[in-house]
């Protein structure tokens, strides 16, 4: 096994997963190519090469601030996980607090694509987008599904295009047996160790019914966790989410199910914050040289009491 990753391939296996079962496919294909055989990478952010990104230097002088989250989210980020097109939950946790500390920015615009990724990292970063001092609007542009999802239900609104997709909220754990594998290649692993849950979701042997119990559990907590969060945040019976069975929505349809708020294209979204951003700026305009006007007069009215 050329295991050059074992970052990666911790976040892949033997735990639970906000993703689509095509980031999960995708992300097994990747780990079976690269660590096991050793042969070149793909990408596992696949949506994310087919993104419009908006520009975010050219809005933030509108008061807007984009924080792109884009391709597969995981929970730290550096320069090879940049490079296969991933997001990371604390790079967008850091933009989030550059663009609340930023007296310029009046809107937080999350610029979403993406099919969702790991769970660890996740809601720690959706509390955060929860307790956010600015108005925070979810960009879907054009997916926001499973961990990216809970992400845009943390945020004030959600904006969907006609086609955008939003949803996909549910638990995926995978386990790689290469035991049989292994077999046919001669090769014969033996582990010394001590604990009866050490070896649980070792790839050289089968699925234990224990390590089988213990993954399902993990999955069904982060699940219960995902409803909880999204019908808090959305407003929404629990039974209504649960009843989705993890299904994928589009436009109108995620509209009617309580998911989006509104629909429109990315720009249309960009260009309604603009508006919001700058009407706000006027406002405070408007009262900061009231205030400074009643300064004046006061302090007139002072002199003029001395004189």
């Amino acid at each position: 096994m050329h295991d050059a990753y074992p970052y990666l391939r911790g976040l892949i296996y033997n735990q639970p997963l906000m993703a689509t079962p095509a980031l999960a496919d995708l992300a097994d294909e990747w780990a079976h190519a690269v660590l096991i055989e050793g042969r070149e990478r793909l990408s596992v952010g696949a949506s994310a090469a087919q993104t419009k990104v908006l520009a975010p230097d050219a809005i933030k002088a509108a008061g807007v601030a984009v924080i792109p989250v884009h391709g597969a989210l995981v929970p730290r980020g550096n320069t090879m996980t940049a490079c296969m097109g991933t997001s990371s939950y604390d790079r967008i946790g850091a933009q989030l607090d550059a663009a609340l500390a930023d007296p310029e920015v009046r809107q937080i615009a999350l610029d979403i694509d993406s099919p969702g990724g790991s769970v660890q990292g996740a809601f720690e970063l959706a509390g955060k987008i929860a307790q956010a001092t600015k108005p925070t609007t979810a960009i879907v542009n054009f997916n926001a599904l499973s961990a990216a999802y809970l992400l845009a239900s943390t945020c004030d609104s959600v904006s969907v295009s006609p086609t955008g997709a939003v949803g996909s909220v549910g638990v995926v754990a995978l386990h790689r047996d290469l035991s049989g594998a292994n077999d046919k290649a001669g090769v014969k692993i033996t582990a010394i160790y001590r604990g009866d849950k050490k070896l649980h979701g070792a790839s050289h042997a089968p699925l234990s019914d224990a390590a089988q119990q213990e993954l399902q559990t993990q999955v069904d907590e982060a699940f219960d966790q995902f409803v909880a969060a999204v019908s808090t945040h959305r407003n929404l019976p629990p039974d209504r989410i649960v009843g989705l069975q993890a299904g994928v929505l589009h436009g109108a349809d995620a509209l009617s199910q309580g998911l989006a708020d509104q629909m429109e294209t990315p720009q249309e979204a960009i260009d309604r914050l603009a508006g919001l951003a700058q009407a706000g700026a006027a406002q405070q305009l408007q009262q900061t040289q009231r205030r400074h006007a009643m300064t004046l007069r006061a302090q007139a009215l002072e002199i003029a009491a001395r004189i």
